[in-house]
């Protein structure tokens, strides 16, 4: 693959060029750590199994970059993403241990709209199928414990105690340097065998 095609208009793109001149062992597209996809491609650059040396992931204009990405429990869009969301979050901590870095915030969330819109109907149906903690809040309610918002009185709010936000690049050099920290007990652990024959 042509690193070119993939890197052009982004600030890599010179960058990458003098550092590796032989190209990539591959190069990771469509990474995303927002953590409602369960951040599966971010991870398969450290991978233990992974023999890639030079990794090309993540660009200044993707959604893995910027100041922070919201993660949220209570996916409106189908219950079916709820079991990757909580996956998410263990990974994320579990991302926060090995590296000792504050990755994940959790703000609480409120899931606005109709009462009878995809928001809601969507967000109460993931709450339902799954038990999830929340709470349903009117305008009046929502403005009394979040002064900012005013909502129409035909909206309703839906409280998600388990949303919260990731701060993307601060994950992005997470996961960069656990790979090489990996890389790097391979290569020394492989040095040190010994073969009792000799």
């Amino acid at each position: 693959m042509n690193v070119t095609t993939v890197a052009k208009d982004t600030h890599l793109l010179s960058e990458h060029r003098s550092k590796h001149t032989q190209g990539y062992d591959a190069i990771v597209i469509g990474l995303r750590r927002d953590g409602e996809r369960d951040a599966i491609p971010s991870r398969a650059p450290r991978s233990p199994r992974s023999r890639t040396r030079a990794v090309l992931a993540g660009h200044q204009l993707g959604s893995s970059h910027g100041d922070s990405r919201i993660i949220r429990e209570t996916y409106f869009e189908h219950p079916l993403y709820v079991p990757l969301v909580q996956r998410a979050h263990e990974l994320w901590r579990e991302l926060e241990e090995t590296s000792g870095t504050s990755l994940m915030k959790i703000t609480g969330g409120l899931m606005i709209g109709p009462s009878d819109g995809m928001v809601i109907t969507g967000t109460l149906r993931s709450v339902r199928e799954h038990r999830l903690a929340h709470e349903v809040l009117t305008p009046t309610q929502v403005h009394e414990r979040f002064p900012a918002f005013q909502l129409d009185a035909r909206l309703v709010a839906v409280l998600d105690p388990r949303a919260g936000y990731l701060d993307p690049e601060a994950c992005n050099r997470a996961h960069l340097e656990l790979r090489a920290v990996q890389g790097r007990r391979r290569i020394s652990t492989s040095r040190a065998r010994v073969d009792p024959g000799r």
